[in-house]
């Protein structure tokens, strides 16, 4: 659920179709900048998966203590969703023209391949024992990014056929839900330090 919230196509396919608009994009530059954008988050995503855990014995970063920080790091990124001016997505995409560089950044990076992605990656990374735990990881990353791909290729009918109300009304429920979640990643944290018990918790609840 994290990362369908974190890295799903609502804001690289809003960004793009505004761009598009802008720049008057037809629709074979647009499939080919959506292409670039999806195998390029997905080779920096796929890095970190299999680096993750070289990075966090080379930093001497317990998984504790990446739990708290990523559950930070997601939770400014959902508040900022939830209060952030609703025209902010499309400004951004306004005036830039498509070429792609513009699939690098901002779709690729910082939009698609986060810092509160990357950080939630190298948490849950930390958390396995070989490489085989994380091929549900790799191919949940890969199903996401396919329906980015899907989504960003097809960026100007979907804009066309919603309304900016509903597109602003499910980026705000996604974040909500991501608030919930942040604040869930950060009590196991806190629970696997002994600072909290997450079972005498819900018992007193």
């Amino acid at each position: 659920l994290l990362l369908v919230a974190i890295i799903g196509p609502l804001k690289p396919t809003v960004i793009l179709a505004s761009a598009a608009g802008s720049s008057g994009a037809d629709p074979a530059e647009v499939r080919s900048v959506a292409l670039r954008a999806a195998l390029t988050a997905s080779s920096i995503l796929l890095v970190f998966i299999v680096l993750g855990e070289f990075l966090l014995d080379m930093f001497k970063v317990s998984i504790p203590a990446f739990q708290i920080g990523g559950a930070i790091v997601l939770l400014i990124f959902a508040l900022q969703t939830i209060i952030e001016d609703p025209e902010k997505a499309k400004q951004q995409g306004q005036g830039l023209s498509i070429s792609p560089s513009f699939a690098i950044y901002p779709l690729a990076i910082p939009l698609m391949a986060s810092p509160a992605v990357l950080i939630l990656i190298i948490s849950l990374v930390g958390q396995t024992d070989g490489f085989a735990p994380l091929l549900p990881l790799i191919g949940m990353i890969a199903l996401i990014m396919a329906v980015d791909y899907v989504f960003m290729r097809n960026c100007i009918g979907i804009a066309r056929a919603l309304s900016p109300a509903v597109t602003l009304a499910l980026g705000k429920i996604v974040a909500v839900l991501l608030v919930g979640l942040a604040i869930e990643l950060m009590f196991v944290g806190l629970n696997s330090w002994g600072v909290v018990s997450i079972e005498g918790l819900k018992a007193s609840g």
